[in-house]
């Protein structure tokens, strides 16, 4: 049998590990110059830790609705988890970054754990194999970390062990937590009232030693000639934790059970895609998009955050939040429905949605040359779709949740309050269409109504999808009168919509002027507002299937599915955008992956299947990773935004956005390829 398809990138294999799960093997040494690496999760649906290339891992808890990071490393730390070992001559760490070339360091990232690896060479010439694994533990918020030595020496020796623990996260108190040790188990007790007490501990009794900031397990072993020698730690949090908790939890853990576990609670959807590679896509980035699970410590006791990785986190953007409703509903509607009254409740009570959690977004101060368009609309959509079907829609409907402005409302409220708050405030404009103002779902796009007089054909596309379903909900409620209101304006937004059918295809927008953008004059297809008049069955069935058909021969070349089939050149025109975007990136005519998926639903729904499975191969992390021009491990999880053949020899990679050079675990890099794929089959079944 051949090898298989995008089995293999510049500094890795693809393969499959002792639970057919896929994995990726990387040579350390091989990394690539400047790639900002990976942080691989490691998550129990209680904490997630990301793992690095150079072998540090920082740890994560959900705290006030953000993900806090209790082990960051730094100049000053190392991260949670880390090794010296020491033969009395000469003392060396077992992370990889301290590895010398000749001392072939490996990693391998699997799902719930990764493994790192080399041939540590100290100055008495004394040579250990080491290998060291960190594995998730479901639903606990700790880690399991297995560290195995062989001696390559003639003779036995003594080597002195350190495991060290550091911890960067104060606490509200700023006291880092009281320092705690005893036969072998050392803690930093009290570090947060949701976190409770940091933790290392292993299974024999090491001297163990606790002080602020930093844990300590120390212990000599004797190391034989080609015998391997192992222990087993754990560290992480728990609260109201005493010494024999944490010996029994030690006692419990089964690496092999823990794998099986892990992989089954990250991968619970078996995907019967048509290829091998394809099924193993789905696999790995499902997995990734369920390690964004924390406690959110509220009443929505789960959150999918949209994003881990570096730095202070900020709240969740609700954009983001509601964006990823669509692929939630498909595969965790727990999770989906978490985001959606996380959103509510953040709600204020003249149906205006803030930008992120924790603001306060209050009627009036609408001003198009800064506030976008679309969140009511994105509200709308993540609700009807996730109520969709659901036999409990009617409950939930009628449920309590108050505005962020302390008013008593029912969920219906607060989709009736969304819906007002687009009619009143955001408004339509000359041509019938729904403002755009400082941009809708595309950023990019904030000259276009910075006047107040621009339109938005895609805020309007979106809008028509969303009410069709809402009078349905209102039908279905008795309230017939609210639904007949609701299909009068759809009508009326549907035919307006229809009225920009432009020659071939949908424009993207009008501006203060009335220009239409993105329209047959100026030769620019955006693939955003095709996808979404054909979801929202706006125009003629001969108008959506001309224009996605149009997408397919415009936007959908090579490796690539362009948000823009033109770019602009930097500067755009003014009327269009004041964003520093260069051609070829992003929204300026580069890819992006929610784009993608969303145009494979809209082909399924035009009964286009047959042409959709191209543009999901081109939205692939196996693909974009063994691409030439491939932007190093960050296509992992980090890129969900990604040049294309537009930007020459940058195309692949990571243009000005200074964001898009980090590291991280991006929601929407893994979020929809599960999605599309499950989009695929169905219209393939139907």
């Amino acid at each position: 049998m051949g090898a298989p398809k995008y089995g293999s990138c510049e500094v890795g294999v693809w393969g499959r590990d002792a639970n057919g799960m896929p994995c990726l093997d990387l040579d350390y040494g091989r990394s690539v110059p400047g790639d900002p690496g990976i942080l691989h999760p490691l998550a129990s649906g209680r904490t997630t830790a990301l793992a690095d290339r150079f072998g540090r891992v920082r740890f994560l808890a959900g705290i006030d609705s953000r993900p806090v990071c209790l082990s960051m490393p730094s100049r000053f730390s190392c991260g949670a988890f880390w090794v010296r070992v020491s033969d009395g001559e000469a003392s060396r760490t077992l992370l990889l970054g301290e590895l010398l070339a000749a001392e072939a360091g490996r990693i391998r990232l699997g799902i719930g754990y990764v493994r790192y690896a080399g041939n540590l060479v100290l100055a008495s010439e004394r040579s250990v194999e080491f290998s060291l694994t960190f594995r998730a533990v479901p639903e606990q918020s700790w880690l399991m970390a297995e560290l195995e030595l062989v001696s390559r020496c003639r003779s036995s020796w003594k080597a002195s062990l350190a495991i060290y623990s550091d911890v960067t996260f104060t606490g509200p108190s700023g006291a880092g937590g009281v320092p705690f040790a005893k036969d072998g188990v050392a803690m930093l007790t009290d570090l947060d009232p949701h976190v409770g007490d940091w933790v290392l501990s292993a299974r024999e009794r090491w001297q163990a030693e606790a002080r602020a900031g930093r844990l300590t397990l120390c212990r000599s072993v004797d190391l034989q000639p080609d015998t391997p020698w192992q222990e087993t730690f754990v560290v992480g949090c728990q609260k109201d934790c005493t010494l024999d908790r944490v010996r029994a939890d030690l006692a419990s853990l089964d690496a092999e059970e823990l794998a099986r576990v892990s992989a089954q609670r990250l991968v619970p959807d078996n995907c019967l895609a048509p290829e091998r590679w394809m099924r193993d896509e789905v696999a790995w980035t499902q997995s990734c998009f369920f390690s964004l699970e924390l406690p959110a410590n509220t009443p929505q006791s789960r959150l999918l955050f949209p994003s881990l990785g570096e730095g202070e986190a900020s709240a969740p953007r609700c954009r983001d939040l509601l964006q990823l409703v669509l692929p939630l509903s498909t595969c965790r509607p727990d999770l989906a429905l978490s985001n959606l009254w996380m959103v509510a409740a953040a709600q204020h009570s003249c149906g205006r949605v803030p930008e992120e959690l924790g603001q306060l977004a209050g009627p009036g101060n609408l001003d198009p040359r800064r506030d976008r368009s679309d969140l009511e609309i994105w509200f709308l959509i993540g609700w009807c779709d996730y109520l969709a079907g659901r036999e409990d829609w009617e409950e939930l409907l009628g449920r309590d949740c108050e505005f962020a402005d302390g008013l008593a409302a029912t969920l219906w409220d607060h989709l009736v309050a969304a819906l007002g708050y687009v009619r009143d405030e955001v408004r339509c404009g000359r041509n019938g269409l729904v403002r755009i103002l400082a941009g809708d779902s595309c950023a990019f796009l904030n000259g276009v109504g910075a006047a107040g007089q621009g339109e938005s054909v895609l805020n309007s596309a979106m809008l028509v999808y969303a009410l069709a379903r809402l009078a349905d909900l209102a039908r279905d409620l008795g309230n017939t009168l609210f639904a007949d209101q609701a299909m009068v304006w759809h009508q009326l937004l549907s035919r307006a919509v229809g009225e920009a059918f432009d020659d071939n295809w949908f424009c993207r927008a009008f501006d203060d002027k009335g220009k239409a953008v993105g329209g047959s004059q100026e030769q620019r297809l955006f693939l955003d507002v095709q996808t979404w008049a054909v979801l929202a069955k706006c125009g003629t069935s001969a108008q959506r299937e001309t224009a996605l058909r149009q997408a397919l021969e415009r936007n959908c070349q090579g490796d690539y599915v362009c948000s823009l089939s033109r770019p602009y050149g930097l500067p755009a025109p003014e009327s269009v955008s004041r964003v520093a975007l260069l051609p070829g990136d992003g929204e300026n005519g580069g890819m992006l992956l929610p784009q993608v998926a969303l145009f494979c639903w809209a082909l399924v729904e035009q009964h286009m299947t047959e042409f959709a499975l191209k543009p999901w191969e081109n939205m692939a992390i196996r693909k974009r990773l063994g691409l030439d021009d491939a932007p190093g491990l960050a296509a992992l999880h980090s890129h969900f935004e990604f040049s294309s053949q537009f930007a020459g020899c940058r195309s692949g990679g990571a243009g000005l956005a200074a964001d898009r050079g980090t590291a991280g675990l991006a929601a929407h890099a893994v979020a929809w390829q599960t999605f599309a794929m499950h989009k695929i089959l169905a219209g393939g079944q139907g």
